[in-house]
């Protein structure tokens, strides 16, 4: 009894055996072998077939809404599809294995396509000529091998299952096969594998919140694809995918700046797409930069372009370690053409941050830590301080906000604890404050019209009057000696020239940027030196044309109130002296009456000789006219 039911397992297997070999001669997939119990074991009745193009002109049909075909529904852009200008075609990496991409042929139930698909149950319940084939064509220009292998798959299992084995990138063919199957589903009007395949997406990339590399990848390789179906075919599932796409790409600039705005993937992408996506996504950045991530955005930037500065130096050691291959090698000037759009979005969000930082100078110096902690060495690099400062006040100084940054420099920067220990810093500082005071200086009829200098504290006021080695009223009372300072900078543009014999070269300026050079205590004596010459010579000429006048008002008022007292003076002691003359010659003439001749003689000789003087002909003058004010 055992013997027989092990002859008869013998047999079952054999057979079973025989039976899957015979359908994987006739290319039918092995999952279909093992789930044909569920259909009473009933022999395939239809075969699908990826017929050559010339084969397939009167199947490139769009199923209707309900599934039913239609030949005046256009054909639905795929991977594969090289006429669609907003599609990609990477057909080196977008199939799995060999075996696969060489399918052409399957064997099928019609049961199971109709009951997944309402295209095929259109086509085999209605009256059409395929109701009764036993081979269907299907457009290549829609189908894949790889895609409509899984599609079936997923008819027979209600499983997704991907099938990147062997493939050289296989996050790639990943999204290249789901791109496929749903290009397939949505023809087939199967409704729920496109949901399901969009679930998928999403989970490659991390649920549009991530900017790691792989997410990266997926996206500039899916948005393609996605805009295509969203534009053209009104796709709500991949306008959804499109519309998040686009956020990440633009929601927060200081992350997405120095991830996806310097991949290849995302200059090819924009290339692909149509001319208006490029410059709206850059409107989108620029328009979502703050000042509470201006900062943080000019970091991104100057990541970004540190990031270009090694693709095109490894491009360049690449074509130059190759000659021979030239034409496949890409050059430094196909790098640049590649990343133009790239290069133009950071400049416009490198732009836009440093006049906004330029703007809140003082809110970033006193109340915004990011900047602090860079000063002390926490957040940032000291590279980047130097890029921050250098690009800052090259870029947007003016004479309204030049004082406001040395007082923000001056004040917050500089006394902060870290700057005293670390010589870098207090280069890089020192550096920036030169070239505001300098910048001062130039400028100093404008600065002093545009009233910047009311602004600033006392303190600092004391300070800049200081560094710059003029008087404190200069800068005290800025709005009321417009003649004087117009003067002083007039007389300071005659001497511009000898600002020239101080300033740094380009290997000095800026010194921080080099962390192992320590500069030396004659290169600090000397450069201050010329620095305070410059400044004296400036002030002693600018200082000179106010004393000058100054001095001539005090001269011209002294003089005036000395003139107008002298002749008071002169009144009053002519008037008493007369008067006293007049009363002692009556009293002497009523008293003496019996003095000698000769003593009268000489009194009267006297006083004729004194009458005939300049003095006693004033006197005389006075006596005659009445006393006037002079």
């Amino acid at each position: 009894m055992v013997s027989f039911f092990l002859f008869l397992l013998c047999v079952s297997f054999s057979s079973q055996k025989f039976l899957a070999t015979f359908l994987s001669f006739l290319s039918i997939p092995f999952f279909l072998v093992t789930d044909m119990d569920s259909f009473d074991n009933a022999p395939p009745n239809v075969m699908l077939a990826l017929g050559p193009p010339e084969q397939q002109r009167h199947h490139h049909q769009r199923p209707s809404p309900t599934g039913t075909p239609t030949s005046s529904s256009p054909t639905i852009p795929t991977s594969s599809n090289n006429n669609h200008p907003l599609v990609t075609n990477n057909n080196n990496n977008n199939d799995g294995g060999n075996d696969e991409q060489q399918k052409t042929r399957w064997t099928c139930h019609k049961k199971v396509l109709s009951e997944h698909s309402p295209y095929f149950a259109a086509m085999f319940d209605g009256e059409f000529s395929e109701s009764g084939a036993s081979i269907v064509f299907l457009p290549p220009g829609v189908f894949t091998a790889i895609g409509l292998d899984g599609v079936l798959h997923y008819m027979y299992t209600n499983e997704l299952v991907l099938n990147v084995n062997g493939s050289i990138n296989e996050a790639h063919a990943k999204i290249q096969q789901l791109q496929d199957m749903y290009s397939a589903g949505d023809y087939l009007g199967m409704a729920q594998l496109r949901q399901t395949v969009g679930e998928r997406l999403s989970e490659s990339a991390h649920q549009w919140t991530c900017y790691c590399t792989e997410c990266r990848d997926a996206v500039t390789q899916l948005f393609p694809y996605s805009y295509a179906r969203a534009v053209h075919f009104e796709d709500e599932i991949m306008a959804v995918i499109t519309e998040k796409i686009l956020v990440l790409l633009t929601q927060e600039p200081d992350k997405t700046l120095q991830s996806y705005w310097t991949s290849r993937g995302l200059a090819e992408m924009l290339a692909l797409t149509q001319p208006d996506v490029g410059p709206y996504l850059k409107q989108q950045i620029i328009g979502r930069i703050s000042r509470f991530n201006a900062i943080e955005t000019l970091y991104a930037c100057f990541m970004a372009n540190k990031s270009f500065e090694q693709q095109k130096n490894k491009s360049s050691s690449t074509a130059t370690s190759s000659p021979s291959s030239s034409s496949t090698t890409t050059t430094p000037g196909d790098h640049n053409g590649v990343f133009d759009q790239l290069k133009s979005t950071v400049a416009a969000a490198q732009s836009r941050s440093t006049e906004i930082i330029v703007h809140f100078f003082d809110f970033y110096c006193s109340q915004y830590p990011t900047l602090l902690s860079c000063i002390d060495g926490i957040t940032y690099s000291f590279d980047f301080l130097e890029f921050l400062l250098q690009r800052t006040l090259a870029d947007n100084m003016k004479p309204d906000n030049a004082p406001i940054i040395y007082q923000g420099i001056v004040r917050d920067l500089m006394c902060r604890h870290a700057v005293q220990h670390c010589s870098q810093v207090k280069l890089i500082l020192t550096d920036a404050k030169s070239t505001v005071l300098k910048y001062i200086v130039g400028h100093f009829d404008l600065v002093t019209k545009s009233n910047a200098f009311d602004r600033l504290d006392k303190n600092v006021l004391t300070k800049l009057a200081e560094d710059t080695m003029m008087h404190p009223r200069v800068f005290e009372n800025s709005t009321t000696t417009t003649t004087t300072s117009t003067n002083a900078a007039h007389q300071a543009r005659r001497y511009s020239g000898a600002s020239a014999s101080i300033r740094r070269s380009s290997t000095v300026e800026f010194r921080g940027s080099s962390a192992n050079h320590t500069p030396s205590s004659s290169e600090d004596t000397g450069q201050l030196r010329k620095f305070f010459y410059w400044f004296t010579s400036i002030t002693k000429i600018s200082s000179s044309s106010s004393q000058q006048q100054q001095y001539q008002q005090k001269q011209q008022q002294q003089q005036h109130f000395i003139a107008s007292k002298k002749s008071k003076l002169v009144v009053t002691t002519m008037d008493s002296s007369i008067h006293q003359g007049v009363a002692t010659s009556t009293t002497a003439a009523t008293t003496d009456t019996t003095d000698n001749n000769n003593d009268n003689k000489a009194r009267r000789n006297k006083i004729m000789r004194g009458l005939r003087s300049p003095i006693g002909k004033r006197r005389i003058l006075l006596v005659r006219r009445p006393l006037t004010s002079p």
